[in-house]
């Protein structure tokens, strides 16, 4: 078992997943594999409040990046932004975008071309995830 602490972990644990490696290897594989996520999510907000020195506004999108509320804005491509320009020191080769139930085909293709074309130096992924939680889920590595 990985110990792992979000979905997108898990999901990038079982893509390292090697059935043809032994017991010890996938198990090394697959934390590191854990290790190279960032985990980040995109939300909407259900009350006026001010946490973690963000200004949050009901009804408006937040931006939360391992755990941490990072950004709050009128936009959905806004925060995607916000939270792409928020990665600290690593750097990001691949980010995949998993809509929820919240979001049509039509608008997260939208929204993942406008992104696409603003961080050209990046591969994006975008997926339908249907989770009914959050309006995406984002994993960057």
């Amino acid at each position: 078992m990985i110990p792992t602490e979000t979905l997108q972990q898990g999901i990038n644990c079982a893509l390292a997943f090697n059935n043809e490696s032994d017991i010890k290897k996938n198990k090394k594989l697959m934390v590191n594999s854990m290790a190279e996520v960032i985990s980040a999510e995109i939300s909407r907000a259900y009350k006026t409040t001010k946490l973690q020195g963000v200004n949050v506004v009901a009804g408006e999108f937040v931006g939360i990046n391992d755990g941490q509320l990072i950004t709050s804005a009128s936009t959905i491509d806004e925060v995607l932004g916000n939270l792409l320009n928020f990665k600290g020191n690593r750097d990001v080769e691949l980010v995949t975008l998993y809509y929820g139930r919240e979001l049509s085909q039509k608008d997260s293709q939208a929204h993942y071309e406008l992104i696409s074309s603003r961080f050209e130096n990046i591969e994006f992924e975008l997926i339908d995830g249907g989770q009914s939680y959050c309006i995406y889920m984002i994993s960057l590595e």
